[in-house]
């Protein structure tokens, strides 16, 4: 978090193009991102299909880990009412992807408030 997004972007790699949709791998990463960082509360944004694949974790791994470290996950669904292996209180579904930007700040002022 001490690093300009211009020097963070060459620790990201992308996936193939299609229906290659790592999202346990990429929810860990995020996790182990933040379990080194000092901030007093910790949350983790997961905007998705639903449809996890190809991945080295589970979404139900990353959860517990994330849990047992005090790292919230919340998840926002795109046209689904559900991501696989995410059970949780905290989550949207937006069926119109123009109010994304809207629902996602309902959300974050849900969980700030």
């Amino acid at each position: 978090f001490d690093q300009s997004v211009e020097e963070s972007l060459s620790k990201f790699t992308l996936g193939c193009k299609g229906y290659y949709t790592p999202t346990g791998s990429a929810l860990m990463a995020a996790v182990d991102l933040l379990l080194d960082s000092q901030f007093d509360r910790k949350i983790i944004f997961l905007i998705t299909d639903g449809y996890p694949n190809k991945s080295e974790f589970t979404i139900g791994e990353v959860m517990e880990k994330a849990k047992c470290n005090g790292i919230e996950i919340v998840g926002v669904g795109i046209k689904t009412d559900e991501i696989i292996g995410f059970e949780t209180d905290t989550f949207v579904t937006v069926d119109d992807t123009s109010l994304l930007s809207i629902e996602v700040s309902k959300l974050v002022h849900q969980i700030l408030s």
